[in-house]
């Protein structure tokens, strides 16, 4: 019966020429972007942005699911309904941030683990009565400092997540973000990507994973923010490619890019250069943050009564990743409309 439910909506999630919306930024996180842009740093203000994202028109013909903060997931979205069942009521899948973030670890100076563990089984409950079909974990690897010891404690924690998960009935989603921050080259990330990638699914079998039930969340291959040897499009589709039909069992359930810093235009054309390297044997989509919101989160801290504008904004960025699923974005098909920003804004807590 579990499996069935965990097959259901992973079938849903994976609805063709749909993404994810990431929204599951921490108070934390998302209180450093409205500071950045000057927006008060307020629930209501966060209940307004969430909202104006979920309720845009139309929205649920681009994304399958959402992934939620536990702050929103209890919210109502409007007097006696939570946003978990608007989202049912709209075709749409609502998700959980179920990790606690990031934390230092001692003896390894730098080197962040991801916590969480404790109390999991319980939340998984009751996040399961709320209307919770699949859920979020995610450890961070940087490229150049991460330790194999760490790594492989992030991993096995990811297994143990996954493991809960599947037996509460929710999809699990497997994060190692490998960090674009960094002086990296594209090789030195394909092949920390990699090891990373053989590893986790080395825990995922020894903690008896059902793979077929999970979904990978994955940074793409490129090199770092401040290498100077940059990537190109073409580079960071070929590498991203060979990467997955290396590394990822064909019975996964899915497969999910994370943008990680990218700017809108940067992650939809290189999502799209990707999907042109298939067919692959597993499906494909996106879950971005701040590649969908930073621009209509621009608009948002000019005016946020400006609903019929900010809303146009947010349904054009998603066109344009509809259209880099099919393989058919290219950067002369942009509008205008929500490509430019001014600053990627700060990522989730580091």
């Amino acid at each position: 019966m579990k499996s069935e439910i965990l097959q259901n909506t992973i079938q849903k999630l994976f609805t063709k020429d749909k993404g994810i919306l990431a929204a599951d930024e921490s108070i934390k996180s998302i209180d450093k972007r409205f500071e950045i842009l000057g927006i008060p740093q307020t629930v209501e203000n966060r209940l307004a942005w969430r909202r104006l994202l979920i309720e845009t028109p139309d929205v649920s013909n681009y994304i399958s699911g959402v992934i939620f903060y536990d702050e929103t997931f209890k919210q109502e979205i409007e007097p006696g309904k939570t946003f978990a069942e608007y989202c049912e009521e709209k075709g749409i899948i609502p998700g959980i941030k179920v990790d606690e973030g990031l934390v230092d670890f001692p003896n390894f100076p730098n080197e962040k683990i991801t916590q969480g563990i404790d109390g999991l089984r319980k939340r998984f409950e009751e996040y399961f009565l709320l209307g919770a079909r699949f859920c979020k974990w995610r450890v961070v690897v940087d490229v150049k400092t991460s330790t194999d010891d760490i790594i492989e404690l992030n991993l096995r924690n990811l297994a143990i997540y996954a493991s809960l998960a599947q037996e509460a009935g929710i999809v699990p989603i497997l994060e190692p973000e490998v960090l674009y921050d960094g002086e990296h080259d594209i090789h030195e990330c394909r092949e920390k990507m990699s090891y990373v990638l053989t590893h986790l699914f080395g825990d995922l079998a020894i903690y008896r994973v059902d793979i077929k039930n999970v979904i990978l969340k994955t940074s793409m291959v490129l090199a770092g923010k401040k290498s100077i040897q940059k990537s190109t499009p073409e580079e960071i589709a070929e590498e991203t490619s060979i990467l997955l039909m290396s590394t990822i069992p064909e019975n996964i359930g899915g497969v999910v890019f994370l943008s990680g810093g990218q700017t809108p235009v940067e992650s939809t054309l290189n999502l799209s250069n990707i999907i042109n390297k298939g067919p692959y044997k597993f499906p494909l989509t996106y879950s971005y943050s701040r590649a969908l919101q930073d621009p209509v989160l621009e608009s948002f801290a000019k005016d946020m009564n400006n609903v019929d504008g900010i809303t146009k904004i947010f349904i054009d960025r998603l066109q344009m990743n509809t259209l880099a699923l099919k393989g058919e974005y290219t950067t002369d098909k942009e509008t205008g409309i929500s490509s430019t920003i001014n600053q990627v804004t700060h990522s989730q807590d580091l």
